[in-house]
């Protein structure tokens, strides 16, 4: 999920891409994958409360969708 991405991107490696896009490219928690049958469908996101808690109310709208968030 996004928090994942989130601990990658302070990663060193990062940091030349986030300046290349010159500032319009922020990595945050809040957001899932959508899996269908194994396959990587799209993905969802969701704000307004804590990082943790947009990711948890995004994962509840897969799930409540059929999908999953994991292949």
């Amino acid at each position: 999920a996004s928090a994942e991405l989130v601990h990658r991107a302070n990663d060193a490696i990062f940091l030349p891409f986030a300046m290349i896009q010159g500032g319009h490219f922020i990595m945050g928690q809040g957001a899932v994958p959508i899996y269908r049958d194994g396959t990587l469908i799209g993905a969802v996101g969701a704000s307004g409360g804590t990082p943790a808690q947009d990711e948890e109310v995004a994962q509840a709208g897969v799930t409540a969708a059929g999908f999953s968030a994991k292949p």
